[in-house]
Order: structure tokens, then sequence, then C-alpha cells
């Protein structure tokens, strides 16, 4: 390890391309290219550019993701910067520089003072389940400038980041629709006034089955019971009273314990899946398989293992076992046996390079 150079590195797989909001710039000028109603996804590697196509086509107005990162500010990098023809000049917060370029081409980490000519930026991370079940791993980037999209998915994640404080990994692993979405939004009009125009903005949400979920734990939090009035004296009734005194006898009610349904393990992350690559997708999206035939083989084993009766409990199993493998990793324990190591192979490693596994369908 390097110290100042790979000591302070995030954990990261590689960029598969990026997200686009806008068409190709025009040969001549320095105009932007024209506003688009979807996603124009590019990438250095052709085949890539190929798999998205054939998943989502070639003008795809939704797409569902996951994220990378537990944090908002890790999926969702917001700056201000300012650009030349030789790469970044500097990259501030809007009132200190976090990284900028010095006389001599090299760039200086120590704090000074924004020197302006800087614009807004956001860069959003995300996973799309299609690209890893066509053997691409890694993160796409979408990178937006308008000041509605950095401010409508910032104020998103952090409300489901902090809908979902319970989640040890807290972003990561939740499935999110990403849309582009038309808005009258007001904008300048370029005489010194402000104009109302119509625009294709980004937005992001949580899946209806995760929202559906903290939403109905959120109103068993907060019903509170009102207080009772006497309606012949208008007091507020003591909550603490005891109304089970009838005519000076004490009656002793009967409660009948309620019944309340409990939700299978994990069902506000597995609710939306429909296929076994649904649940490949999102285990490659926790860090715990190195490689797409190690999760095809896992969750063989685990369908093998527990028998489901349908999809439903499969889906129960695999997020269990996924869930233990994230366990065992953050307490240092690695399934895959070193090189030099002889012990049995829980997810057959010996031959997953020769074989695979052929994944079970449900109806």
């Amino acid at each position: 390890m390097i110290k100042g150079l790979t000591d302070n590195v995030i954990p990261r797989f590689p960029r598969l391309g990026k997200l686009r909001k806008g068409g190709e710039k025009p040969a001549t000028g320095n105009k932007p290219g024209a506003e688009l109603s979807y996603f124009r996804f590019t990438s250095e590697n052709p085949a890539i550019v190929g798999a998205f196509h054939d998943a989502y086509g070639t003008q795809p107005a939704m797409l569902r993701v996951y994220l990378p990162y537990p944090s908002t500010e890790m999926n969702f990098s917001t700056w201000k910067e300012a650009w030349a023809a030789g790469g970044l000049v500097h990259r501030c917060d809007g009132e200190t520089c976090q990284i900028w370029r010095t006389p001599d081409g090299k760039y200086s980490q120590e704090p000074k003072p924004c020197p302006g000519g800087c614009k807004e930026v956001g860069r959003l991370e995300v996973i799309l389940p299609e690209l890893i079940t066509a053997g691409f791993v890694g993160y796409v980037t979408l990178e937006t400038h308008s000041l509605h999209d950095l401010m409508n998915i910032t104020a998103t994640l952090e409300a489901v980041r902090q809908s979902a404080q319970d989640r040890p990994n807290g972003l990561q692993g939740i499935e999110f629709v990403l849309r582009r979405k038309k808005e009258r939004i007001s904008t300048p009009d370029g005489k010194g006034g402000r104009a109302s125009r119509e625009k294709w903005l980004v937005s992001i949400e949580p899946v209806p089955s995760w929202a559906q979920t903290y939403l109905a734990m959120a109103s068993s939090t907060l019903a509170i019971e009102a207080p009772r009035v006497d309606m012949l004296t208008g007091e507020v009734m003591d909550g603490d009273e005891d109304d089970d005194v009838i005519e000076g006898a004490v009656v002793e009610l009967q409660h009948e314990p309620a019944s309340i349904p409990q939700d299978p393990p994990g069902f506000s992350v597995w609710a939306d899946w429909s296929r076994p690559d649904h649940a490949i997708a999102w285990s490659m999206a926790q860090g715990v398989f190195d490689h797409q035939r190690h999760a095809e083989n896992a969750y063989a084993k685990a369908k093998a293992a527990s028998n489901p009766a349908n999809a439903r409990e499969m889906w129960a199993a695999w997020y269990l076992d996924v869930q233990r493998r994230i366990a065992e990793r953050d307490a240092g324990s690695n399934d895959k046996p070193a090189s030099n190591d002889k012990p049995a192979d829980p997810d057959g490693w010996d031959d997953i390079d020769a074989n695979g596994v052929e994944l079970p369908q449900f109806n």
C-alpha cells in the first residue's frame, strides 16, 4: 500500500459507461447536444453498448437500478467544477477548492478559496442488473448539470436513507427506478428575467414495494392515539385512568393478542423480483461475489438446500444466504479457498469455470 496513493482509495468496480441526458455535441461550435427525453448510453466498449441496447432498447426513458454504496454522498457526488482543454482546473464546494491544478500542471489538494468560474455538476453511480447478467460487472455514471436534478436526486436519496436507518447497508441493495420526466420549471430568459419552460429532468425513486413497506412501518410508528374528551364537561381524559372500573366493580378484560402478519426476510428487497437473474444481480451488488458464476453456483446451492415451493420462498432463502455471506465477509471470512488449500469447496469453485450452472426458473 502506497501512502497518499492507494491507502485511501474507495473500493469500486470499473465504470462501464455513461448515461447522458443530451444528444451528441455538434461537430462545430461549443454548444451542447439537443435535449433528449430518454437516456443515451455511451461506452468505450462497443460490446457493452450492444448489451445495453439489447436489454433496454436505444431510447430508454426508465431504468431499474441499484446503488453501490450505503450513503447519499458516495452514490451521488455533487461539486462545482471548472474545466479547460487540458482537463479539470479545479473542483470546489462553492467556497473552498478540494482539488486544483497548479501552474506546473500537477494537482494539489491543499484547501484554498474558490477562484470562481465553476459550474455545478452531479454524478450518480448506478448498477444496471441486465448488464451484469450480460457478463459486464461495473458501474454506470449519470452526469447532470441541472440544479433541479441536483436538488431532487439528493432529496430523494436522503429521504430513503433516513427511512432505512435500520438497514446496515443503507442505500446499497435497494432497487430504484431512474427515469426521464418532463416538468415545467423556471429558467433565465436571457434578458435578466425568468421564464417558465418545459424540461426533461431526471428523477429517482425506490420501487413501489419498498416504499409501501416503509410507509406501513412509518404509519404504525406515527399512529398516536388522539386524546379522549368528556362530552359533558369538555375535560380531556387522563390516559392513565382505569376505564375498566364499572360501579365499583373491577372488571378484568381479556385482550386477544393482535395477529400481525410478518413479511418474509428481506421482503422489501426482493418483492419486485420476477426472475433469478434479478436475484443474482442484487447479490453481485452486495459485493460478496467476485465472479458471476460464483453467484450462480451459490444461488443453485441455496435452491437445492431450501427446496422452495415457490419463488417467494426462494427469494427469502437467497436473501438470508447473501446476508450470511455479508456477515462472514465483514468478519473476515472468505468462501473461496486459497490455491494451496484443499478443503471442500462450498460453492463448487473447482468446476465453476468449466461448467457453470443452470438457474432454476419459477412461474
